[in-house]
């Protein structure tokens, strides 16, 4: 579904394929990529935020994890309700549409640390025409990936305080 994925930047590999020479090498199929979520990559950036996170995704068979730290709850529920993740199209720096939602069902895993997990299916694609910020017309699974691979996807942690984002993670391919 996501094979051969190649990340730099922001993203990191766990556990692929050794660096080699060429500027962007592909990741062994089946790979595990881990993206970095900060509030300094939100356009404009989040200054008072100490929330961090990770995204990883198995780029063969479309599972990904989402762990979020430091965010401010409701203590009244005992899970995050109010939070949203999605996948955003833009390049960096530019605020894109949602083109899927990610799992909102939050998971205590330590002290103000929450795992959210889930798949990526072609059902819940969210159809959004290209536009200013969205080089791509993405219906389907076909064109997440071609955005995937023209660097134009971040993952992107909405919160109460911050609705239109409070931690983000560009995710560059190199293909």
């Amino acid at each position: 579904m996501f094979k051969h994925l190649a990340l730099a930047a922001v993203v990191v590999i766990s556990g692929c394929a050794k660096i080699d020479t060429h500027p962007v090498p592909p990741p062994a199929t089946g790979c595990d990529i881990e993206v970095l979520l900060t509030p300094y990559q939100q356009s404009p950036p989040v200054e008072k935020s100490t929330a961090t996170g990770k995204f990883s995704l198995n780029t063969e068979t479309g599972q990904y994890a989402i762990r979020i730290h430091g965010f401010d709850f409701d203590t009244k529920t005992p899970e995050p309700t109010p939070l949203k993740t999605h996948l955003h199209c833009a390049k960096p720096s530019a605020n894109g549409p949602v083109v899927y939602a990610l799992s909102d069902s939050w998971k205590p895993s330590s002290h103000n640390t929450y795992t959210a997990t889930g798949m990526i299916v072609d059902s819940e694609v969210v159809d959004s025409e290209s536009n200013s910020a969205c080089s791509f017309w993405i219906r389907n699974l076909k064109d997440l990936q071609e955005a995937l691979n023209a660097g134009e996807l971040y993952v992107n942690v909405h919160s109460v305080e911050h609705p239109f984002g409070e931690i983000r993670g560009q995710i560059y391919t190199g293909q």
